[in-house]
């Protein structure tokens, strides 16, 4: 019987298309279609108020003051509407009268990616995170964030991709409905050969 030898670059076309038929499988599988919501109705904390309730708390129970999701209101429009600077203050100014409120680190991790400052970004969504770990939007974008720094790093690279599956899962396990974070974990698969 004689055997089969494959050179490097028939692995290497065979490997990428066994992800694409993965990929194309988890996609008709998941019947993921891409609705077109604003960042705006994305917002975890508004997102709960318009649904009525809390995922896995008692509607009538509130996690945080009437005051702090007042408040919140107007920070998230500063920075759905391009307004960094003064969401920056509000936001800062939120977290220092908030301090168990999630939603304060949620932004500031939002503007500090924004501006590419990846690592502060991962501190504070690994502060929400830690303070509603149940938080879909919370470990997609710690995930992002651990992705943005995988980029950059050579050798640590594995460690923080690690990091990134690890979120980005946790993240479609927390809200299968998510279509943005089962995106972002399909384009992790796509791209997680390289690291």
């Amino acid at each position: 019987m004689r055997q089969l030898q494959l050179g490097n670059e028939a692995i290497l076309w065979l490997w990428e298309v066994a992800v694409l038929l993965g990929l194309t499988s988890l996609i008709a599988i998941c019947g993921c279609v891409y609705s077109s919501s604003s960042a705006f109705d994305s917002h975890p904390l508004l997102a709960r108020e318009k649904a009525g309730q809390t995922a896995g708390i008692n509607p009538t129970e509130t996690r945080f003051p009437v005051q702090a999701s007042e408040d919140v209101t107007t920070g998230v429009r500063l920075f759905e509407h391009g307004h960094f600077t003064a969401a920056q203050q509000f936001f800062a100014d939120f977290v220092r009268r908030h301090p168990t409120d999630p939603s304060g680190a949620y932004y500031l991790g939002r503007l500090a990616f924004e501006s590419k400052q990846y690592d502060q970004a991962e501190t504070l969504f690994a502060q929400a995170v830690q303070l509603e770990s149940g938080n879909s939007e919370y470990h997609r974008w710690l995930g992002r964030a651990y992705g943005r720094q995988a980029e950059r790093e050579g050798g640590n690279a594995f460690f923080l991709a690690r990091k990134v599956k690890t979120h980005l899962e946790k993240a479609v396990e927390l809200n299968p409905e998510n279509i943005e974070a089962r995106f972002d974990l399909m384009e992790y698969y796509l791209q997680a050969p390289p690291f």
